[in-house]
């Protein structure tokens, strides 16, 4: 299968790409900030559905591997930020994803919320 793998550059994207590449998928990745071994650059954060779609074309199924910055605190009310960077892209994404006919698709949760919640302190 032919994987998109959105945040292919980031420390869940990066393995998921590993992964798929051991298991003999093709990954192609996409990335707000060139780095080797990043095929696309595009910020989907403000990304249209036919920037998106136009990557997507020839892809059997989409990972979505991006996140916040967790790693400062959020301005409060947190929700505006929090549906700026997560949500509204993922919905964009998968909205892209339908159009172009990929029946595949998987968002990856925050390593930062999985530490927080297994070491609180």
């Amino acid at each position: 299968m032919r994987i998109l793998v959105v945040g292919g550059s980031g420390l869940i994207g990066a393995h998921v790409v590993d992964v798929l590449r051991e298991r003999g998928h093709a990954a192609t990745t996409v990335a707000r900030t060139a780095q080797p071994g990043i095929d696309h650059l595009l910020d989907v954060g403000s990304a249209q559905v036919d920037e998106v779609r136009q990557l997507l074309a020839g892809h059997d199924g989409v990972v979505y591997a991006t996140r916040t910055d967790e790693q400062r605190p959020l301005p409060k009310p947190i929700y505006p930020e929090f549906r700026r960077d997560n949500v509204d892209p993922v919905v964009r994404l998968f909205t892209a994803a339908r159009l172009e006919g990929l029946t595949r698709g998987v968002v990856m949760g925050s390593y930062y919320t999985y530490f927080d919640r297994l070491h609180p302190q």
